[in-house]
């Protein structure tokens, strides 16, 4: 169900973004996964589910920071 849920919110975000920077979204669909799993079923998370899911929260990040930084410098933008 999460990964349904994940797929029509990125094809959403698709249309109105670019799809360079939300195909990085796609990394998050199982950290959000296993969140929802958790809330939803009382699944527990390890020791290693956790910190990957924190690694690869930050790799989004940083991803789409450089991604911002890129866009600045060749158009000039200081926005958005």
């Amino acid at each position: 169900m999460c990964s349904i849920a994940s797929y029509i919110l990125l094809f959403y975000l698709t249309r109105i973004g670019t799809a360079a920077k939300v195909s990085s979204l796609v990394y998050l669909t199982p950290p959000f996964a296993m969140i929802m799993s958790y809330f939803l079923f009382g699944d527990i998370m390890g020791l290693s589910g956790i910190i990957g899911t924190i690694i690869v929260i930050i790799g989004v990040i940083l991803v789409n920071y450089e991604y911002r930084l890129k866009r600045q410098n060749l158009y000039g933008c200081h926005g958005g």
